[in-house]
């Protein structure tokens, strides 16, 4: 544990880890939260789906600190090849057993220490929950704590990934570079070239079919978990309904978590947590922010490969009736 660690967490958690310093055995932060520690939630959703959002309508409450991003998934693969060694010790069911109990308490720490960070011992006196916003599937670990899940219409989300992977040269659009130099380099030269040139957004078949598997596939990932949960603790959301009632949804969010809607302070665009943007920002990380933008740049084409790799999420997700769109 480095001294920063140390330093950020809440005061009696260090005291606790004080006590366990003095023991001659190798200890670890319990699995529950001690009296008057915050309790664990996570969001999660797909990339571009709106967690940012989530998070920052959330930390409007005192008694709600929610910071990320954590990419959990990175302990969860590897426990995942950890048991998997046929063998190996970790195949042995009470070697996982351990491991699975540690890795949650050092998730609980981990988010602990970063939602800390430059609180007053005041405001974190007032904080009850505190939680990781990852732009992920929903996780394996913590299954009994609460989850807010955000999903988003996966035409939207493949509009504005391909903006996204653009502005930061990302890892997802490089596999597919090569055919769609041209159209990057256009964008990159003048940032108003897809407005002018709408139907080249999604031209290129190889990034569109990879954009709308990849919704398609987050979308089954957290079905799957999910359906492996007795009663999972979950609370639903829907970028589109955010939009429509950003009032309801964040009194949905904290009555899910048990507190006051009416101690939240207001939204605002100074928060950036008003619906939208005032003024689009090609290059920024919130870009534009609207519902239904998919309509403006989906051609025949690209509405055909979507539909062959991700049109059975879209019915079940409720976003269409069938395939006649």
């Amino acid at each position: 544990m480095t001294r920063l660690a140390y330093k950020l967490m809440p005061a009696n958690t260090r005291r606790r880890v004080r006590s366990l310093m003095r023991s001659p055995t190798v200890v670890h932060l319990p699995d529950e939260p001690g009296e008057g520690e915050p309790q664990l939630f996570f969001v999660r959703g797909h990339p571009r789906s709106g967690t940012n959002w989530v998070g920052q309508l959330l930390n409007l409450h005192p008694a709600i600190r929610c910071v990320g991003e954590f990419h959990l998934e990175v302990f969860a693969d590897a426990y995942v090849r950890f048991k998997d060694g046929e063998h190996l010790m970790g195949a042995d069911p009470s070697v996982q057993l351990v491991v699975e109990a540690n890795l949650r308490r050092l998730v609980r720490s981990c988010v602990l220490t970063a939602a800390s960070g430059g609180m007053t011992d005041e405001s974190w006196a007032r904080v009850r929950w505190v939680g990781d916003r990852t732009p992920r599937e929903i996780g394996r670990f913590h299954r009994s704590a609460p989850w807010i899940r955000i999903v988003r219409d996966g035409r939207d989300v493949v509009v504005s990934l391909t903006f996204h992977q653009m502005n930061i040269d990302g890892p997802e659009l490089a596999k597919h570079l090569e055919g769609m130099c041209e159209d990057v380099e256009a964008y990159r030269a003048d940032t108003g070239y897809f407005d002018e040139h709408p139907e080249r957004l999604l031209s290129h078949e190889g990034w569109v079919r990879h954009a709308a598997w990849l919704w398609a596939h987050h979308q089954r990932r957290d079905q799957k978990l999910l359906d492996g949960m007795d009663e999972p603790n979950l609370l639903d959301l829907r970028y589109e309904r955010m939009h429509a009632d950003v009032e309801g949804e964040r009194n949905r969010m904290y009555e899910f978590l048990g507190v006051d809607p009416s101690e939240a302070a207001p939204v605002g665009a100074s928060s950036r947590t008003a619906a939208g943007l005032k003024k689009e920002d090609p290059r920024g990380q919130n870009r534009k922010g609207v519902v239904g933008d998919w309509r403006h740049y989906f051609t025949d084409q690209a509405k055909a490969w979507f539909k062959e790799e991700a049109g059975e999420e879209l019915v079940r997700a409720g976003y269409e009736t069938g395939s006649h769109w």
